[in-house]
């Protein structure tokens, strides 16, 4: 594992294309997703953090069309327009992702994870070895069944893991459904509150206009069901992961922000430390919203350098 310093670089929001949301059915469950960038292009299947949806893609959509790629982004389960699926695993997420590229007529693919989608990613790398070819993970979450991973986060993240390991109905009625009605009905408030859980380095990022219209779409769409898609993602946090990193054998880049509260750099060097070929972008001073927001155009150059040369 190499451990790199890159500097900060600016997003512009300008020309971006609004995808229309689509549906298919995999395995017997409609699976909502969005498409961005370039109908045409090197296909890029995008994991969106938690809580989230595929709206989440579009902050990558200008990079995606300069380097001619089609970023596909899939709702995960009780998220969006996916059906909710409580007790699916990563691995068999990972199926479902599969059946839905295979109905898309993708052979060959590269993958980002942003954060939660992190699991969701390396997961997808693990099942599908033939047809992965590059693989970029953003501020990504570990496996928190790990006690000393799940310290590794904001309190606020521990004190949520705490309970829906002891209280998990409770944690649903009293604050997750509340939460999501919250989200969909008022999104812009949801995205407010998010400023005062997060560090202090990523308040400027949050109080930006377009990540705030931005963030407040997402949230919209992620809890158009409710809380099925957090209740989910949270259990999945208090549970070992169900597939194995060491079946991933292409290189694996990983970018995370010296300045991210919500999810320390442990994270990303636990999963660095566990994969065969990973290398470590440590990028000062980034938290864990301004990371993606401010740094997209660099995720994506070199993510698409990779991909083009693999595929």
């Amino acid at each position: 594992m190499s451990l790199i310093t890159f500097t900060q670089i600016p997003l512009a929001y300008n020309q971006r294309m609004q995808s229309a949301s689509k549906v298919q059915e995999c395995c017997g469950r409609s699976i909502g997703y969005s498409e961005y960038g370039d109908p045409q292009g090197l296909p890029v299947l995008y994991c969106h953090g938690t809580p989230g949806s595929s709206v989440e893609c579009e902050l990558a959509e200008q990079s995606a069309r300069r380097h001619g790629l089609r970023l596909i982004a899939p709702d995960r389960p009780g998220y969006g327009e996916t059906d909710a699926a409580y007790e699916m695993g990563h691995a068999a997420w990972a199926q479902v992702v599969m059946q839905l590229l295979q109905r898309l007529g993708i052979e060959r693919y590269a993958v980002l994870g942003i954060s939660g989608g992190g699991p969701n990613a390396l997961a997808l790398a693990a099942a599908d070895v033939e047809r992965v070819v590059a693989l970029s993970l953003v501020c990504a979450l570990g496996p928190t069944a790990l006690p000393d991973l799940a310290r590794a986060a904001h309190p606020f993240v521990q004190w949520l893991l705490r309970r829906v390991q002891r209280t998990p109905r409770w944690l649903d009625w009293l604050m997750l459904r509340p939460v999501a009605a919250i989200g969909h009905a008022l999104p812009r408030l949801a995205v407010a509150s998010m400023r005062l859980y997060n560090g202090r380095a990523d308040r400027p990022c949050l109080s930006r206009p377009a990540v705030v219209e931005l963030l407040t779409k997402n949230m919209r769409r992620a809890f158009q069901q409710g809380s099925a898609g957090g209740a989910r993602d949270l259990r999945l946090m208090i549970t070992p992961w169900d597939f194995s990193l060491e079946r991933i054998a292409l290189p694996v880049r990983l970018w995370h922000g010296t300045a991210d509260e919500l999810l320390l750099p442990e994270h990303s060097r636990w999963i660095a430390a566990h994969l065969a070929h990973a290398e470590l972008q440590r990028v000062p001073g980034a938290a864990h919203f301004s990371l993606p927001f401010d740094h997209i155009e660099a995720i994506m150059d070199d993510l698409a350098a990779r991909a083009l040369s693999a595929a």
